[in-house]
Formats: C-alpha cells, structure tokens, sequence
C-alpha cells in the first residue's frame, strides 16, 4: 500500500467529504489543528458543527477511525491513483499559491509532467474545420517540442489536442468527476490512453460523477497549472470564458487566434484579443514565448504554399502531389489560411492570395 504521511491521510480524509467546502477545511484546520484530529474533533463538536452543520458532522465523525482511510488509500492503489495533498512534496507549485487549490490532487499516469513546462489549450464543443485544425497543430507541435499540454476530457477541442499529443506524451487532461467517472463515457477509452502515455487527474475522490457545476471548478486547475493558455475556440458566453477569467486572475499570458466576424465559435477569442490576450497564428508564437528557437529548416507548408498558384488547385490534387494523407494536409492548408497566405473557394479549392509571409 502507497505510504502516506499522517497529515496526507488527514487531507484524504477531508477530501472524502463532498459537501465539506474548501472554506470549511481551511477553518476545521485552523480550529483543531491536524495532530491528534480526532480527539480534538470530538472535543470541539460544537464548534466543529457550526462549521460542518450537524448532519455532516456526525457523518465526519462515526468515520474518525484509521481503518477509513486506509481503506480508501487501499482502493486508490487498486485503481493505480496518487493522491497529492497540499502537504505532498510533489504538488504542484503552480497550484500552491491559488486562493482555493484543490486540497487533493488524485493522479493516474505520468506524475512527473506536473513539474514540466505546460500551456491549456482549451476550446468549445461544437467547432468549424478551422479551429479542429488549429487545436491539432498547436497541440501536436507544442508537445513535440517540450511544452506539456493541458486540456480537458470533453467531446470537440478537448479529444483533439488529447489526441494530437498522445504520440509525444505530454498531455495532462483534468476530468470534472473521479478518474472512474469519466463524462462523457465515450470517452473513457480516451482517458485511458491519457493514463498510458500522459498523465490525468481530478480533484474528485473515486465513485463521483461529473456534474454541470463542477466543470468551472475544474477550469480553474487547467488554468492554473498551466504556465500560458490557448483559447481556441468559443461562443461568447462559452465555458472556456471561466478558463480565460481564472487565467487572468491567477497572471497567465493568454493566447488566441483572430476569427472572421460572424464567426460565432470564435467570438470568444475575438473578445480577448480586443481586451488583452495576445493574438497567435502559429505555434511559434507560443514557442517564442517559452524561450525556445524555432527550428531553422524548410517548413512542409511554405513547400505547399509555392505549390498553390494564382489558379485554385484541390485539396486532393496538392495531398496527391506530395504524397500526403487528406487528415494530414488539412491542418496545414488551415494555418495557411489563418495567416492569409491562401484562400479557400467552393470545391475544397485553394488559391493565393499574394500576401507574403511575415518573418
């Protein structure tokens, strides 16, 4: 059985109990202190209760015996879990100065990722072709080059920067509900890839399902883990708004790409680059930001840009051209038009537009 410290197992101990809020945790510590907790627990039960109310308190109290949290330590070893507490060693830092940090972390996967440079790249649901694309390529490039990816477990921009950053391994998803409960459960065969090769987490004890007003709490540990965040998507009272507002709250650089006007997926983004956020077309953008050059060589777009002339050429003629696959090019041709180097006409064609790129 995982070895834990007396205050670690007092930290699971309180986590246990969902209806214990952050605040009331903060003041039961503060008014019994955490050596000997469960005589001065019952010592203090009044004014415990008007902590915890009195349902809560007698349930807290008839689980007062070491037998209920080795039993719960027990089932997370079961299930390959870590639990990190505020009082671990290994929490994160990024989390440890929040207001409210989740007081545990319950880890399955690659721990180690939580000390690594990481960027959220979150988005909306429901999304055009474009900003799929855009969540693929900056999710694959950012990972490939050292950065840890950050994102949820949800259907659109989550699966596809989960899935754009499996083959490099540096991808952390934050679930809304216990690493068992994984909503939707489409995705549980997703999340299992995440544990494989990446690292997934929540602050939920096993056996919790996700609920709607959860997924802003979780918003706020994407943010803060995350050195740098990339909103690709959204309408403008979309759920990735709780994410922007956590990271301007926790002093985050905020990244988002310009949509066309009309664009009602990307009215987010727009937003926040007219109120602040950084705008990006590429991930060099975010790269540049973290310190790291940009590799000095031949890029496969600016081949395919010379390849695209005045005259619209398909999609499927320039992919037979050089041999790539439709999956493969469709990013590309998306970034290409992001920066307004090419245009897309009907027929899945594309053309030049003349503009040249900026260096």
């Amino acid at each position: 059985m995982t070895s834990y410290s007396k205050k670690e197992k007092l930290h699971i101990f309180l986590s246990s109990f969902l209806h214990l809020e952050y605040g009331a945790k903060v003041k039961l510590l503060a008014l019994i202190g955490e050596d000997g907790f469960a005589k001065s627990f019952r010592e203090s039960k009044q004014e415990v209760i008007k902590i915890t109310g009195e349902e809560l308190y007698f349930e807290m109290e008839k689980n007062l015996s070491s037998s209920y949290v080795e039993d719960i330590i027990g089932e997370l070893d079961k299930n390959g879990i870590t639990a990190l507490t505020v009082c671990s060693d290994n929490y994160p830092e990024n989390l440890r100065n929040l207001t409210k940090k989740p007081f545990v972390l319950y880890c399955k996967g690659n721990i180690s990722l939580l000390k690594e440079k990481s960027v959220a790249i979150v988005g909306s649901r429901c999304n055009i072709p474009l900003s799929v694309s855009i969540a693929k390529n900056y999710s694959e490039s950012l990972s490939k080059s050292g950065i840890t990816v950050i994102t949820g477990i949800a259907d659109g921009i989550d699966e596809e920067v989960i899935d754009s950053a499996l083959e490099s391994g540096r991808i952390i998803s934050v679930t809304a509900g216990g690493l068992d409960k994984i909503h939707p459960a489409k995705n549980f065969a997703l999340a299992e890839k995440v544990v494989k090769n990446g690292l997934l987490i929540s602050e939920y004890p096993l056996k919790v399902s996700a609920q709607k007003f959860n997924y802003p709490l979780r918003n706020r540990i994407i943010a803060g883990l995350s050195d740098a965040v990339i909103i690709i998507s959204g309408k403008i009272d979309s759920g990735t708004k709780y994410t922007a507002e956590y990271a301007k709250e926790y002093d985050k650089k905020v990244f988002a790409p310009p949509y066309n006007i009309g664009v009602s997926s990307g009215e987010i983004c727009n937003e926040l680059i007219k109120n602040g956020a950084s705008l990006t077309t590429t991930p060099e953008d975010i790269l540049s930001y973290f310190g790291i050059a940009k590799q000095e060589e031949v890029k496969e777009d600016n081949k395919i840009l010379e390849y695209i002339g005045r005259e619209p050429v398909t999609a499927e003629k320039i992919s037979e051209y050089f041999g790539i696959g439709i999956g493969e090019l469709l990013p590309q041709l998306a970034m290409l038009e992001l920066e307004g180097l090419i245009y897309r006409s009907s027929g899945n064609t594309y053309g030049r537009t003349g503009n040249k790129r900026r260096n």
